[in-house]
């Protein structure tokens, strides 16, 4: 997993990888963050990746290319929905984002 390949290149911490379960909404997602956030303060790191988009190329990290506008104005919204901490925006982006 290239995130923990970069943290911990000998690989000496044990892993156990997570995947959303297909279905999930933003409002299940959340709750399984907010169930396992107790976990830090015994001592375990917990690592969230992914992305906003699975279209790289419209994302423009694919041959240099410019992201696509609506991509921009989108992550643009969603940048500033975090640094606000407003997670009723982001749980409900159908409805709230460009």
């Amino acid at each position: 997993w290239v995130p923990l390949m970069h943290l911990y290149p000998q690989a000496d911490v044990p892993v156990v990888q997570v995947a959303l379960p297909v279905g999930f909404g933003p409002e299940q997602v959340y709750a399984m963050g907010r169930a396992l956030q107790s976990l830090r303060s015994e001592g375990i790191l917990l690592l969230g990746s992914g992305a906003m988009t699975h279209n790289l190329g419209e994302f423009g990290a694919v041959d240099g290319h410019q992201a696509a506008p609506y991509v921009v104005e989108f992550s643009r919204w969603v940048e500033s929905a975090v640094q606000r901490g407003d997670a009723t925006a982001l749980l409900n982006y159908r409805e709230r984002a460009p």
